[in-house]
């Protein structure tokens, strides 16, 4: 017997919170506040981390921030320094979340980077539930030593999201009818994937 979804919002109505989360690749001011982000930060960190290493860290990056990343780039690429400005106009605050491996540990690195990325879902999750938009974004920014090197990450860091943060100005990428179905996604029923017996 299939369950409605307002019968399971209704004696689940915190699961709202996941099922009404969408990207918006256009945010205004004003961002979280400093409580409001410190609070995001530490839900975050109650994702799913093996042996409880928290193998990442978050760095803000406000308008100022920002800026000093696109004069770095100014100086070496002019050309991907305009990509980058537009970018990270999009939103009034990004959040870099940085997998730093923790070498040594038993743990394999892909678990504490799965760990990283875990993160940074319940942290998408966490800014939503506080009234708050974003989107995850990656690309060539994310990938750019030049970044990389006016952030100060280590040799073995990587980013693995920029997140920016604002409020809605009620443009999601996806509407919210864009769902994938359950034969898409797998079967409830055991040893069925992918909507195949």
């Amino acid at each position: 017997m299939r369950v409605s979804l307002s019968a399971i919002l209704e004696r689940a109505p915190g699961l709202a919170l996941l099922w009404t989360r969408r990207s918006e690749p256009k945010l205004a001011a004003p961002a979280p506040s400093e409580a409001e982000l410190a609070f995001a930060l530490e839900l975050a960190a109650t994702a799913p981390d093996h042996r409880s290493l928290t193998p990442y860290r978050v760095i803000a990056l406000w308008p100022d921030g920002a800026e000093g990343i696109v004069e770095h780039l100014e100086r070496e690429r002019p050309d991907d320094a305009a990509r980058a400005r537009v970018t990270l106009s999009r939103a009034p605050l990004f959040l870099v979340v940085v997998f730093h491996p923790v070498h040594g540990a038993r743990t394999p690195l892909e678990e504490q980077r799965d760990a990283a990325a875990a993160a940074t879902g319940y942290l998408l999750l966490a800014l939503w539930g506080l009234g708050y938009s974003s989107m995850w974004r990656t690309g060539r920014l994310a990938r750019d030593p030049l970044v990389a090197e006016h952030l100060g990450l280590d040799t073995d860091e990587q980013i693995i999201a920029l997140v920016g943060v604002g409020t809605s100005l009620g443009v999601a990428l996806h509407p919210r009818d864009r769902r994938p179905t359950l034969t898409h996604l797998g079967s409830a029923r055991s040893q069925e994937t992918l909507g195949q017996a």
